[in-house]
């Protein structure tokens, strides 16, 4: 659904999209230059509406939140910027990681239907 690089290391949000509409998972994965798998996140998988949060606004950015214990991690895919990664804990953010390259994918109509049909929230 949406990559980015930066530092070395590849940030996914995946889908599998082929699954019926109450079996679908959305899973956050970082893998390092050779492929390994750093993290996953959730672990093991679970409904996204219980891990995600979705929002594409009226000028259309479009943003993926989710918390990790302490950290709020959002992917943001800004319509007429280069999409980065947020890392906050509490109001201080701790790392802004700029992508390589634009996405635009989380604004796609197909994306913001499936967050839809999936009834992943906004963030808080």
């Amino acid at each position: 659904m949406w990559t980015c690089v930066a530092q070395h290391k590849t940030f996914s949000l995946c889908a599998q999209r082929d699954a019926p509409m109450d079996h679908v998972a959305i899973q956050y994965r970082v893998q390092d230059r050779r492929g390994r798998t750093l993290l996953r996140y959730p672990e093991p998988s679970r409904a996204p509406r219980s891990a995600f949060a979705y929002v594409c606004s009226a000028n259309g950015d479009a943003e993926v939140e989710f918390k990790i214990g302490k950290y709020t991690y959002s992917l943001v895919d800004p319509l007429r910027d280069v999409s980065f990664i947020s890392v906050m804990k509490g109001q201080r953010e701790l790392a802004h990681l700029p992508c390589r390259e634009g996405n635009q994918s989380l604004q796609l109509n197909d994306t913001m239907a499936l967050m839809q049909a999936l009834k992943v929230p906004q963030p808080n």
